[in-house]
């Protein structure tokens, strides 16, 4: 698996694209700079299939429309999203995999940040959108937001059993699940 991270937006939202190793890919939250996104596709060679969304807040839907209607990849992203006009081709439901290639995405709901916020596991990384960054975690007093949702989530994602699990957040650097379980401070007090 191969992932490509682009900070997109006036929020430096982490864009990913990810592709095995055929070159069959997917882009996780296409927030801004769509022109950009779609040419790093294209340079890539990639065969993009999917678009994955981890919440439908501006910041990481704001090229949606234009990387799919560029690469005709369907949309998989939470109902939820839908007070966002967002409607996916493949609803986000907890426990759904998703094939793209020979990876499987595989959905985790994890509310907090907001109603429909969702993580993607794959073999060796967990894409968590604003629920979890490094050594902090999103915010939950938007509309939508859930300080007890949010607890939950981030107890479920501390005890995913796999240490060399790496995190890639909707904002900021990459870690790894060992790394917050032993130093955010948020995962730490659960």
């Amino acid at each position: 698996m191969m992932i490509t991270v682009l900070q997109v937006g006036f929020l430096a939202t982490n864009c990913y694209i990810v592709t095995d190793k055929n070159n069959i890919g997917a882009v996780i939250d296409p927030g801004e700079e769509g022109d950009r996104i779609i040419r790093s596709i294209e340079r890539l060679g990639i065969d993009c299939k999917f678009v994955f969304l981890t919440h439908g807040h501006f910041d990481h839907v704001g090229a949606l429309e234009e990387v799919l209607s560029a690469t005709g990849a369907k949309l998989v992203a939470s109902s939820a999203d839908s007070e966002y006009g967002i409607i996916p081709d493949i609803e986000a439901v907890e426990g759904l995999v998703v094939k793209v290639g020979d990876i499987d995405f595989k959905v985790l709901s994890t509310p907090g940040h907001s109603k429909d916020s969702v993580c993607y596991l794959t073999e060796g990384a967990l894409f968590t959108g604003d629920t979890l960054f490094f050594e902090s975690i999103g915010r939950t007093d938007f509309p939508g937001g859930d300080l007890g949702e949010m607890k939950k989530s981030l107890k479920r994602l501390r005890d995913i059993q796999i240490d060399n699990i790496a995190v890639y957040p909707g904002h900021g650097n990459t870690s790894s699940l060992k790394h917050e379980r032993e130093n955010n401070p948020f995962m730490k007090m659960l």
